[in-house]
């Protein structure tokens, strides 16, 4: 059948028994991901699928079934967006785990293998390998902490924020620049449910919004939404209002999105009626229209 049949198929399954860890379910999906016949989509979402059945049950075996494929993997499959889905679902596995994945003997199995070769076309493919074993890392460690408020791993993540990178620089880097932005994104994490973490992790942000580059600065509206889902603060609510005119098409979107986000299910009046301004001001722009009546539906 085709990819899109197996992705709705996957997809129901993954909603149906999220949470479960039934292992018939895995059965099903698990030779999906290590075939290297399928699609790098079908493999991606499979592995999200599994990712949502075994939330939070930090399975060794599943990992490393899924770090195969990783490695079975070409160059050019790995940098389409999709591939990312893999990362998440590992994250999703070892939700929760803390100081679990500093283990010896898990966080080896938590890592993809770097390989020395003097072989220019082999090292370029090591070099990307490693760009996203670093992505894949940062995703499990900001998902193992999420919720714990520590200030440890919120520092580490402060460091890869700061570092610097030529903005203009080719696509060989998209995986670093991308490392960042789950930076971004591990400060929000880490501080939900935390009244004192959330307040220091918003000045961060601020201070983040001002000073990064732009490809940091474009998770700021997302994360800012993570921080206060369904929780309309003033002070967040005034800069995403903000950003919605950003100069940046990718932070203007990413801003609309974190407006649905902090509003979600509270029919905020406020927030409603920028919704409605926004959709007449973005009417010639489908992307952003669209981010707009997704933002309205979350609000109402």
């Amino acid at each position: 059948c085709s990819d899109t049949l197996k992705i709705g198929a996957i997809l129901g399954l993954a909603l149906a028994y999220t949470g479960t860890q039934r292992d018939d379910v895995l059965e099903i999906l698990c030779p999906l991901i290590v075939d290297n016949s399928q699609s790098i989509l079908v493999a991606s979402i499979t592995s999200l699928a599994i990712g949502y059945v075994f939330c939070a049950s930090h399975n060794i075996d599943i990992s490393s079934s899924i770090l195969q494929a990783i490695e079975d993997r070409n160059n050019v499959e790995l940098n389409q967006p999709c591939a990312k889905l893999m990362c998440l679902a590992m994250g999703l596995i070892w939700l929760g785990a803390h100081d679990l994945i500093d283990q010896p003997n898990i966080a080896s199995e938590l890592t993809l293998p770097e390989q020395t070769t003097d072989d220019t076309t082999t090292s370029t493919k090591n070099n990307e390998l490693h760009d996203f074993s670093q992505y894949l890392s940062l995703t499990i460690r900001t998902c193992a902490f999420a919720g714990s408020g520590s200030v440890l791993e919120i520092q580490k993540l402060l460091t890869i924020c700061s570092e610097t990178y030529d903005d203009d620089s080719d696509d060989t880097s998209k995986d670093s620049k991308l490392y960042q932005q789950i930076a971004v994104f591990g400060i929000a994490l880490i501080s939900i449910g935390e009244s004192l973490a959330s307040t220091m992790a918003l000045r961060m942000l601020d201070h983040i919004l001002q000073y990064s580059n732009i490809n940091t600065k474009r998770a700021i509206p997302l994360a800012l939404g993570l921080i206060s889902i369904s929780n309309p603060d003033l002070s967040i609510m005034d800069t995403l209002i903000k950003l919605t005119h950003d100069n940046d098409e990718e932070t203007s979107q990413n801003a609309i999105l974190s407006l649905g986000f902090i509003s979600a299910g509270t029919n905020h009046a406020r927030i409603a009626d920028q919704l409605r301004h926004l959709a007449t001001y973005f009417g010639k722009e489908p992307n952003h229209l669209f981010l707009v009546r997704i933002a309205q539906g979350l609000t109402h």
